[in-house]
């Protein structure tokens, strides 16, 4: 069979496209595939970060859990309880306004806080209760009965109040050490 004689009648030829179109054409898909790539990351580190607890929220759920374990029957003896109590308001002070309140001994930090407050106009009352609650119990000088363990978490959360009406928590951090050092 010669090839010279085979006549093709269904066969087009090429269609010829200007010479931008391809070029065109893969930058459309380029960016459309970097586009959900960039989706799919952005979803995926949303996704897979909760949220994480102020450090307000921690406290706050440390002084429940102090309050609902503080009856007769309470997990917590006294001294346990004074050191948790105490614990829990130093985090949240290193936390909330980055003081090294956990690096202090309970004496210098309640000494250096009333100082503080003294200094912001806050009454101390409740912050000299507190400490010297805490500190009696947890040498075991006095016992801390369900009224007075109650008056802790009291004290504990004006002392919270306290410092979020001063303004927020890295405000009060500032305006203290302003005028300590004045």
């Amino acid at each position: 069979m010669n090839t010279d004689q085979i006549v093709l009648h269904d066969i087009h030829p090429p269609v010829e496209l200007s010479e931008p179109f391809p070029w065109l054409l893969l930058a459309v898909c380029l960016v459309v595939i970097g586009l959900m790539i960039v989706g799919v990351v952005v979803y995926l580190r949303r996704r897979r970060r909760p949220r994480q607890a102020t450090p307000l929220e921690i406290v706050q759920a440390e002084l429940y859990q102090l309050q609902t374990n503080s009856g007769t029957d309470g997990v917590y003896d006294d001294s346990e309880y004074a050191r948790k109590l105490s614990f829990a308001l130093r985090a949240y002070i290193e936390n909330a306004l980055n003081i090294p309140a956990l690096e202090m001994t309970e004496p210098e930090f309640f000494r250096e806080f009333g100082r503080r407050f003294a200094a912001l106009g806050m009454a101390t009352d409740g912050l000299n209760a507190l400490s010297r609650q805490c500190e009696q119990a947890k040498y075991g000088q006095v016992a801390l009965s369900l009224e007075t363990r109650n008056a802790l978490i009291a004290h504990a959360k004006d002392i919270l109040h306290n410092l979020q009406i001063m303004g927020g928590e890295q405000s009060v951090h500032k305006q203290s050490e302003q005028r300590v050092k004045s």
